[in-house]
């Protein structure tokens, strides 16, 4: 007997706004955070975009800790929030834990102690689906918090470098309003462009070749590991609008809970050097992922090929703003 095969109906129309709203990864590394969880997992729910989904890694916590997150997870009966747990392997290995466990084109990693702004998700995508120019990484600024309360606008001093000319002096004009702008940072210029863990969202693609192939030597700085490993595969975007709430407190292992003046040095001793630390290993990691020949577009000192000159023209004509 021969099957006649029937046609499906033709759909009635193309849905190109899917298109435009991407599903957003959302990595929650957690060791002995539980006291801070519960904020930073609500700062998710009242987002303007809606489509993403978030995963709760506990790094071998005390069970206590452990327990508690699960509870949070759990309890906030939200689909989209899942939980995992595993051995304590260090925040690197947990945060890939949880991107294997997550299929969002963007990827963002939160710290527990840190909130969202709600338009946080919407305002960084926009950014990576520019029209100027796109990277592997897009940060923006954060606001700092500290004993419940905002206690400043942001936390570097890039709307002081706007007036740096006439800060030289000793005195500046500051602005009634701040107009913001989106910074774009090339991949040759070496430095810190980022602000934190929470502010930053990476493309998938480039976090695949980031993954590390043997143990390493700290715990933590998973900030620093993937900034700067993002950073020299395609440059970064800064948006110098703060979009998180950074939590100061005695047990943050990066900033001071001492927080007085935009210019300070606001870090913890003895970051620098595991920060060197950091870049070495991503470094190495992307060579041994098949992506070195990405790196030459990173080379310290190469002047810029015709084709980089021709984005940073670009650059300007489309938004009028700085590069790096």
């Amino acid at each position: 007997m021969q099957l006649t095969m029937v046609p499906a109906a033709a759909p009635q129309h193309l849905d190109r706004g899917k298109w435009h709203n991407p599903l957003i990864s959302i990595v929650v590394t957690h060791h002995d955070y539980s006291d801070h969880l519960p904020d930073a997992l609500l700062s998710l729910l009242d987002q303007t975009h809606q489509n993403w989904e978030c995963v709760v890694v506990d790094d071998g916590s005390d069970d206590g800790h452990r327990l508690a997150a699960e509870t949070i997870v759990m309890k906030m009966k939200e689909p989209r929030i899942r939980f995992i747990a595993r051995e304590n392997g260090g925040q690197i290995p947990a945060f890939f834990t949880g991107l294997d466990a997550t299929t969002g084109e963007f990827v963002c990693l939160l710290d527990p102690d840190d909130r969202y702004d709600e338009t946080f998700l919407a305002e960084m995508a926009d950014a990576h689906l520019g029209e100027a120019v796109f990277t592997p990484i897009a940060c923006c600024e954060q606001r700092i918090v500290h004993n419940g309360t905002q206690i400043t606008g942001v936390y570097s001093t890039l709307p002081i470098e706007f007036l740096e000319k006439d800060a030289r002096t000793g005195r500046a004009v500051v602005p009634p309003t701040v107009v913001h702008q989106t910074l774009w940072i090339g991949p040759h210029v070496e430095g810190w462009h980022w602000t934190s863990t929470s502010a930053m969202m990476f493309r998938r693609a480039a976090l695949d070749v980031m993954r590390p192939h043997r143990e390493l030597g700290y715990r933590g700085s998973a900030d620093s590991y993937l900034a700067q490993g993002a950073h020299v595969l395609g440059g970064t975007l800064r948006l110098t609008r703060p979009l998180i709430y950074r939590v100061a407190h005695a047990d943050n292992a990066w900033l001071s809970d001492g927080i007085w003046a935009s210019t300070q040095n606001k870090r913890k001793p003895g970051g620098s050097e595991e920060s060197r630390r950091c870049l070495v290993d991503v470094i190495e990691a992307i060579k041994a992922n098949g992506a070195d020949h990405q790196l030459r577009k990173a080379e310290k000192g190469k002047p810029l090929t015709r084709w980089k000159r021709s984005i940073v023209k670009r650059w300007r004509k489309l938004t009028g703003t700085r590069h790096g």
